[in-house]
């Protein structure tokens, strides 16, 4: 889901208008950007993936690279360390949660917002 939700942050402008209107513009963003957007992506879920079975420390970034069949050094041109990946993961988690509550929530209404961002974290 939320590579979903990152590719469509990358390509598309969200304008939101009265009445919680939604108004999608495209962006025209190049294939490298693109592509750039997906392999991050891809890093991340590999990355996700073996977090679910193995320890943090316990997973090679030589074996997230031939998940995703990148080298190392393309690795290190995205996330640094290995940290980096949880950091992005996480943002992207909080985007998803942002995105939902300004959706279902009307803006003006601060405990429906509340209310909200804790139902959508409880799912």
């Amino acid at each position: 889901m939320l590579d979903i939700i990152i590719i469509a942050c990358y390509i598309f402008t969200v304008d939101y208008k009265n009445n919680d209107e939604v108004n999608v513009g495209v962006k025209d963003y190049s294939l490298r950007q693109i592509k750039h957007a997906k392999t991050r992506i891809a890093i991340m879920d590999a990355f996700i993936k073996r977090l679910e079975k193995t320890r943090f420390d316990d997973i090679a970034i030589r074996e997230i690279c031939k998940s995703v069949e990148i080298s190392e050094g393309t690795f290190f041109n995205y996330f640094p360390q290995k940290i980096d990946i949880v950091n992005y993961y996480v943002s992207l988690m909080f985007i998803e949660v942002i995105w939902k509550m300004r959706k279902d929530a009307p803006s003006n209404e601060y405990i429906n917002t509340i209310n909200t961002f804790f139902a959508i974290m409880a799912e």
